[in-house]
């Protein structure tokens, strides 16, 4: 993420864009941290009901995978969350340089 917002603020002044709109690239990077974080929140929880079922509980491994479908939905809608909001970054990033060379003409 630092890389990225590096890239963000720095490349609009070097290619010479006084002003960069910046609101969809700031929704797109909030966008993207929030379904990191819920990733990581998603992992976190299925680490934890496995453990506990699987190695305190006792129960073996294929039952223990039921119960983990929840988690690993809400991980998929994540992901998908997580490419949407890069999607959106990218668009934003390279329509960035277009709005430059039409306010030229």
């Amino acid at each position: 993420m630092l890389n990225m917002s590096v890239i963000y603020f720095a490349l609009p002044k070097l290619k010479g864009i006084e002003k960069p709109d910046r609101k969809i690239g700031m929704k797109a990077f909030w966008i993207i941290n929030f379904f990191m974080l819920m990733m990581i929140l998603c992992f976190t929880i299925a680490g934890i009901v496995q453990v506990y079922l699987q190695k305190i509980m006792g129960i073996d491994y294929l039952t223990t995978q039921g119960f983990l479908k929840l988690w690993f939905s809400l991980l998929w809608v994540c992901g998908w969350g997580l490419t949407g909001g890069i999607v959106l970054y990218l668009l934003d990033f390279f329509f960035m340089f277009r709005a430059r060379f039409i306010a030229e003409r």
